[in-house]
């Protein structure tokens, strides 16, 4: 059940990556441009095929993916790498926005409720208030 794979055999993991900027090198100095979007993948070397998964070198190192996990590591084929990453970039997407509605929540309460009193110390102290 254990083998060795006998070519070189390659797992893939997707990174894209998205650029705004460039340096202009007549005008020595970053400029900014519309979006250029980069798709870009990443090879693991498959080292050892196990009845769940296989063990592929990663940084030197042997790293396993077992083939049935939801948040793999790398993937078989390109096409399965750009699902996962898809679905890491929904989930990134989901954390991203609650973290900003969170800031702007902080933010509208900073601007309307909180006032600040020097204190006796001469540090800034502010007063508790809650959000309700």
């Amino acid at each position: 059940m254990y083998f060795q794979p006998h070519n070189h055999e390659f797992w893939y993991r997707a990174r894209a990556n998205v650029h705004t900027m460039a340096y202009d090198i007549w005008a020595d100095d970053w400029v900014r441009h519309s979006p250029r979007f980069e798709l870009l993948f990443e090879e693991y070397r498959v080292l050892k095929h196990t009845p769940c998964g296989v063990q592929l070198e990663v940084d030197f190192e042997r790293r396993f993916v077992n083939r049935s996990w939801n948040k793999r590591f790398a993937a078989p084929t390109k096409e399965e790498a750009v699902e996962d990453l898809r679905h890491r970039t929904r989930r990134r997407n989901e954390i991203l926005t609650a973290q900003l509605r969170d800031t702007e929540i902080i933010l509208e309460n900073l601007n309307a409720r909180v006032q600040f009193q020097p204190n006796t110390e001469g540090r800034v102290s502010s007063d508790h208030q809650s959000l309700h």
